[in-house]
C-alpha cells in the first residue's frame, strides 16, 4: 500500500471512529426508523446503498446510529423507501431534535411498553439493572398480573387494553433470548405484600419469581421493610449497559419516560444501585423468600 493510499485509508478510519464516538439514543432511534423503513420497502442494504449511490458501509453506520447524517440525506434515504407519511414525521422530529443527555418520550397513562426506544435498547443491552419500589418488574410480571395492574388506571374498552399487555409480554422475550443480558432486578418487599389482582394471581406470581430466581442470566433480590430509609428507595429505575455504546438509564413517570445518557446521571444511578444492593437481600434468601410464598396456598396469602 503506497504513503498516499495507506494515509487516505486512515483518514476515512479516524472519520468512522469520530462517527461511532457520536452515537446517542436518537441517532440509534432513527436508525432504526430507518432500518425499518428499508425493510418495509423489501431492499436489501446492499441494494438500497446502491440506489443511493453511498457505499454499504455508509448506509449501516446510518442505520445503527453511528454517524450523524444530514437532513437531506434521511429525507433522500426516504424517498428511495417511499417511506409513508407517518413515518417521513417521526424521522423529521428526531433528525430535528438535539441531543441534550436527556431524552424524553410520551405514552399513554402508565403504559410504556410500547415505546420504540424502550424496546430498542433493552434488544441491545448486555446487562439490565431495575429496580420497583411497589409493583414487580414488568420483566418479570405474569399476564394476569400485568392485565390487572394496567385496568386500574384503564378507562377503556377492556379488549383496547389487550395491546399493551401483549407489548408487555413481548418485551420479557429479551430475557430468553440467545445471548440475553445478564440481569438484575431489585424489588421492595412491599410489592411482595400488595395485592395486585386477588390471592390467586399473586400465588402465580410468586411462582414465577421463584421459577426464574433460578435462571442462570437472572438476579432477582429483595429489599426487607427492614431496611433503612434512603432517598435511593423511593422511585423506580433501570439502568442499561451495552457492548459498544454508553449505558443509558431510564425512569417512568405516569405519562412519559426519560432516557438519560448525561455522565452525570449515569453515576447518579450507578450510586443509587450500590446503596440498593448494599440493604437488599442476598440471592439466596430473596430465593427462599419467594418459595415461600409460592408454596403457601393463595388463601393465606403470603408466608405463614
Amino acid at each position: 500500500m503506497s504513503f498516499v493510499a495507506a494515509a487516505r485509508f486512515g483518514a476515512i478510519a479516524l472519520r468512522a471512529m469520530k462517527a461511532q464516538q457520536r452515537s446517542t439514543v436518537r441517532l440509534r432511534e432513527l436508525g432504526d426508523e430507518l432500518r425499518q423503513a428499508r425493510v418495509r420497502a423489501g431492499f436489501s442494504g446492499s441494494e438500497l446503498a446502491r440506489r443511493l449511490g453511498w457505499s454499504r458501509p455508509r448506509l449501516t453506520l446510518m442505520e445503527t446510529g453511528r454517524r450523524t447524517t444530514p437532513e437531506a440525506n434521511v429525507f433522500l434515504y426516504l424517498g428511495q423507501c417511499r417511506a409513508d407519511a407517518e413515518t417521513v414525521e417521526r424521522v423529521k422530529q428526531l433528525v430535528r431534535e438535539r441531543d441534550t443527555g436527556y431524552l424524553l418520550r410520551p405514552h399513554q397513562p402508565y403504559l410504556p411498553d410500547e415505546l420504540s426506544t424502550m424496546i430498542m435498547l433493552e434488544s441491545a443491552a448486555t446487562a439490565i439493572s431495575g429496580y420497583e419500589p411497589v409493583l414487580i418488574s414488568g420483566l418479570l410480571q405474569t399476564e394476569d398480573y400485568a392485565r390487572a395492574i394496567m385496568a386500574r388506571f384503564w378507562d377503556g374498552p377492556a379488549a383496547e387494553l389487550e395491546p399493551f399487555v401483549a407489548a408487555r409480554m413481548a418485551r420479557q422475550s429479551v430475557l430468553q433470548r440467545w445471548r440475553p443480558p445478564q440481569a438484575t432486578f431489585y424489588l421492595h418487599e412491599a410489592a411482595l405484600h400488595h395485592v395486585v389482582g386477588g390471592l390467586q394471581v399473586m400465588h402465580e406470581q410468586m411462582l414465577r419469581l421463584a421459577l426464574m430466581a433460578n435462571w442462570s442470566q437472572v438476579t432477582i433480590r429483595v429489599v426487607p421493610l427492614s431496611a433503612p430509609a434512603s432517598p435511593a428507595l423511593g422511585y423506580p429505575a433501570r439502568l442499561l449497559e451495552f457492548a459498544d455504546h454508553d449505558p443509558v438509564a431510564h425512569a417512568d413517570t405516569d405519562t412519559a419516560t426519560v432516557f438519560l445518557e448525561d455522565p452525570a446521571a449515569i453515576r447518579v444511578y450507578r450510586r443509587k444501585f450500590n446503596c440498593i444492593a448494599d440493604v437488599a437481600l442476598g440471592v439466596e434468601e430473596s430465593r427462599s423468600l419467594f418459595a415461600q410464598w409460592a408454596n403457601t396456598r393463595p388463601a393465606r396469602g403470603g408466608p405463614a
